[in-house]
């Protein structure tokens, strides 16, 4: 290498490096002291409690598979070390493994001799600017947790001559995997892949690629984990889980919604025109904007957030299509149309908002404040009626619940059964229903709590005068435990005890 080229790849090695820090910073910047996302709180707090002695799947009923909590421990860790909020540690670690991801995205542009030193230090710019605006709200996420891991494995599909065999291919393939196994609806992205290889080479071999089989180890392994080491999951929780957890869906208007159908026309209209003026890898953009969307609609839910991985490989279409050679200008306009588009709500949203948090904190945090032991147990069908206010006032989460998810769908399925027709069907779901009440009678004799929080307007039953504190009196023995409590406070949703 001469002189001038060595001084060229100093030079890129640099600009790179501080566009990375500096998305890192900016990442950082608008997120520290802010509220972390209800979901993330459960884990560190449930994390927390795991490291601590408390048995996964027993003492914390979590209806998702293990994996995330391990992928939390670096941030429970941190926050130990350094003595920092265990939000901002969590978002210390995704900023890191955010900044981890693109160095080896720009690795790849860079070996494999994409464009100039100018173009591949956009390229990573621009995949910098989606990685922050579009979790917007949702950051650490599983499935934004899940895109960060799988980047430099599905970029290899643009760039690579052989992305899926060869050592770094099994490299990759190993990373991936840490976020892949997260949720089953996620090998969806790696399947979408290896279809895309097997119409390209018209044979089979892509299926037994060295990054399928190092994916399938992968799994095979989390799987032998999950069945030695955690049962209860796949003996109680699971089963429970395919019981009931359908009641936690948006409705249809809002799951139409969420999904994103303007960017999703507009970049097929995109890739149909780039496919047609001869640039290549459009096949792999679509597919992979094709995987996200089938992975968030076969989780049914609706939720915004499952729709980060289908908004982030847009994005990386977009920026692949504008760092072509010489993209035709109605090319480069619909692809600039789809990423404002794509960015246009993440943007407006701003970031993580929580309604009940922001009216309950003012009145919650002075009584967690005030208590000696700080003990909080929250009686609710949604994570934001306690979470991540709890954490965030200090005070110490006592239910093994996130939230009583079980509830909802047993309450509407039981009210919609025929129990003279069905009466085994009642007999289970009645089964689900009363254990709830027990595990939470047993967290408030065991843990003793120093405040109750019930939930008066439940947010997914839907049965007419359904709350949650006439739920837990229909058994007596939780009525007697409440009498060492006293009402706090009362509202249309929400009634406070404190321990007399």
């Amino acid at each position: 290498m001469s002189s001038t080229q060595n001084r060229a790849s100093i030079r890129e090695f640099t600009m790179v490096c501080a566009v990375i820090l500096g998305a890192a910073a900016v990442f950082l910047w608008g997120l520290v002291g802010h509220p972390i996302n209800h979901d993330v709180a459960w884990y560190l707090v449930a994390t927390r409690r795991w490291i601590d002695g408390a048995e996964l799947y027993v003492d914390l009923l979590e209806i998702n598979p293990p994996l995330q909590f391990y992928l939390t421990l670096p941030a429970v860790w941190l926050a130990d070390v350094t003595g920092f909020k265990p939000s901002t540690a969590q978002y210390c670690v995704v900023a890191g493994l955010m900044s981890g991801s693109l160095f080896w995205c720009w690795h790849l542009l860079a070996r494999h001799g994409f464009r100039s030193s100018d173009v591949r230090i956009g390229f990573i710019a621009a995949m910098a600017a989606f990685l922050i605006i579009l979790p917007m709200g949702e950051e650490g996420q599983r499935e934004h947790v899940m895109t960060l891991f799988v980047l430099p494995l599905v970029l290899a599909w643009f760039v690579a001559p052989r992305p899926d065999f060869g050592r770094d291919a099994v490299l990759r393939a190993v990373f991936a995997s840490l976020g892949l196994w997260i949720k089953p609806y996620f090998l969806i992205i790696p399947l979408a892949l290896t279809v895309i290889s097997v119409v390209r080479e018209r044979s089979p071999r892509p299926i037994f690629s060295h990054a399928n089989l190092t994916i399938l180890v992968a799994g095979l392994l989390f799987v032998a984990l999950v069945v030695l080491r955690y049962p209860a999951y796949l003996t109680e929780i699971a089963p429970v889980g395919a019981e009931v957890y359908g009641a936690y869906a948006a409705s249809s208007v809002e799951f139409f919604w969420r999904s994103g159908p303007v960017s999703s026309l507009l970049f097929s209209v995109l890739c149909l025109f780039a496919w047609r003026a001869g640039l290549a890898r459009v096949d792999v953009a679509f597919g992979l904007a094709l995987a996200g969307m089938i992975s968030y609609g076969a989780q049914f839910s609706g939720f915004s957030y499952h729709a980060i991985p289908r908004n982030i490989f847009i994005g990386l279409g977009v920026v692949w299509i504008l760092t072509q050679r010489g993209p035709p200008r109605g090319v480069s306009m619909i692809a600039l149309s789809v990423a404002v588009v794509l960015v246009m709500r993440p943007l407006h949203d701003g970031r993580y908002f929580n309604g009940s948090y922001l009216e309950s904190y003012s009145l919650i945090a002075p009584l967690i404040e005030g208590s000696e032991t700080r003990g909080v147990l929250v009686v609710s069908d949604a994570l934001t009626a306690g979470l991540p206010l709890v954490p965030e006032a200090g005070g110490i989460w006592q239910s093994r619940y996130p939230s009583l998810w079980p509830v909802p769908g047993a309450v509407t399925r039981l009210a919609q059964t025929d129990c003279d027709a069905l009466p085994s069907d009642c007999e289970k779901l009645q089964g689900i229903i009363e254990s709830v009440r027990v595990h939470t009678l047993s967290d408030l004799q065991t843990r003793k709590p120093d405040l109750l929080i019930f939930d008066l307007a439940p947010k997914f039953v839907k049965e007419p005068g359904f709350d949650f504190l006439k739920f837990m009196q229909e058994m007596p023995e939780f009525a007697a435990e409440l009498e060492n409590y006293r009402l706090k406070m009362k509202s249309s949703h929400m009634a406070v005890f404190v321990r007399a």
